[in-house]
């Protein structure tokens, strides 16, 4: 709204006028659910201290970020980083906490990029089988090494030995030759075309600030110093290569497999 005020030249107010009246602005709701995102903190923390216990792998891991979305609506119910920190701590001494090395300020979830890896097998099954270069009875052999070279003797290695496998047991095993075969088909454009439909390499729309990351591609590749070879279009179908995206992105990407 707007009032007209009118003053003398003592500042005193001498008459004060109703020029617009005020309107209510737009509710603001909170979709994060209190009580669940003390709950996601709890278990991610309890997580990565777990595995450091254990050893193995996951002994050196000292930190992480869970994203957890509303499959129908796409509302997000928790945010939760680790390390992370009070208000307090913020209070008594925020310095400490921006020389931290693990950096307990940073928002992982939602501007941090990393490699997906394996999660990416999803993306080129859905392209494979909506471009029809599979279908879901479309099988490959695996015996633990691609049958493609990247030139110099060398072969694309896999997770394991799945024999002949098919879209749906590839995705349980995960198994690379699949995909390697799969990518080889489609093509890195095709890749990176299904990567956007399901929110990968770009922005959310979310209302906070977030990192859009971004997907392996040849001018993806010459933008960062490196060099685009067929063997990237094979790594990039399983989440490797210079593919990076937000812990954000993997849930909406998961959201999307979820609510079809």
């Amino acid at each position: 709204g707007k009032v007209r005020i009118e003053q003398n030249s003592r500042g005193e107010i001498i008459s004060e006028t109703e020029a617009v009246a005020p309107v209510a602005g737009n509710s603001v709701m909170l979709t994060i659910d209190m009580e669940f995102q003390k709950q996601v903190q709890q278990i991610l923390g309890d997580f990565i201290h777990d595995l450091q216990r254990k050893g193995g792998k996951g002994k050196d891991v000292t930190a992480g970020a869970v994203v957890v979305l509303d499959v129908k609506t796409g509302e997000m119910l928790a945010i939760a980083n680790y390390p992370t920190y009070t208000l307090t701590e913020m209070k008594e001494n925020s310095t400490a906490l921006y020389e931290n090395p693990l950096n307990p300020t940073r928002d992982r979830a939602l501007l941090e990029a990393y490699r997906p890896g394996s999660t990416f097998k999803t993306v080129t099954a859905t392209a494979g089988l909506c471009e029809s270069v599979i279908t879901e009875s479309t099988t490959f052999y695996c015996n633990g090494v691609s049958r493609f070279d990247y030139g110099n003797g060398h072969h694309p290695t896999c997770t394991g030995h799945h024999g002949n496998t098919a879209v749906v047991n590839s995705l349980k095993m995960s198994c690379n030759v699949f995909f390697y075969e799969v990518g080889q088909m489609l093509g890195i454009d095709k890749i990176d075309q299904y990567a956007a439909y399901f929110g990968l390499g770009v922005d959310t729309g979310l209302e906070l600030p977030t990192a859009t990351g971004w997907v392996a591609s040849p001018a993806e590749m010459e933008k960062r110093g490196g060099t685009w070879d067929q063997g990237q279009v094979w790594q990039a179908s399983i989440g490797q290569s210079e593919t990076k995206v937000t812990p954000l992105q993997l849930a909406v990407q998961a959201m999307t497999l979820a609510n079809k």
